[in-house]
């Protein structure tokens, strides 16, 4: 095979597998009302941050709601295809395994008690 015919293919290969170039699918796993903690699980793991804006009714999130957007470090707009709105999240971890998603949540339920 020629350069020629490698090369595209071989970009286009590489866009697909890019998170900037395509939007991905995510599952909501955990919801604190509270502080508004979320965590996401994709493809690539788990991603952990909090709900910034609805952008639509309703104000919550539920375990089981289907997410498309990017799910890395930052703050990010993501559609909930599960209730037809946009929501933007504030990513703080992001493609990590579930134990340390598991502890995320521990501490972020630490800082709701009323000590």
């Amino acid at each position: 095979m020629s350069l020629k015919k490698v090369f595209p293919l071989l970009f286009l290969l590489t866009l697909m597998l890019s998170s900037s170039a395509f939007a991905e699918k995510a599952t909501v796993v955990y919801y604190n009302a509270v502080n508004k903690s979320v965590v996401v699980s994709s493809f690539h793991g788990y991603s952990c941050g909090w709900v910034r804006k609805y952008y639509a009714k309703p104000h919550r999130l539920h375990p089981g709601d289907v997410l498309e957007g990017s799910f890395v470090l930052g703050s990010h707009r993501c559609s909930d295809e599960s209730n037809e709105r946009d929501v933007e999240i504030y990513f703080d971890e992001w493609w990590v395994k579930k134990d340390v998603a598991h502890k995320w949540v521990e501490t972020q339920e630490d800082k709701d008690c009323f000590w």
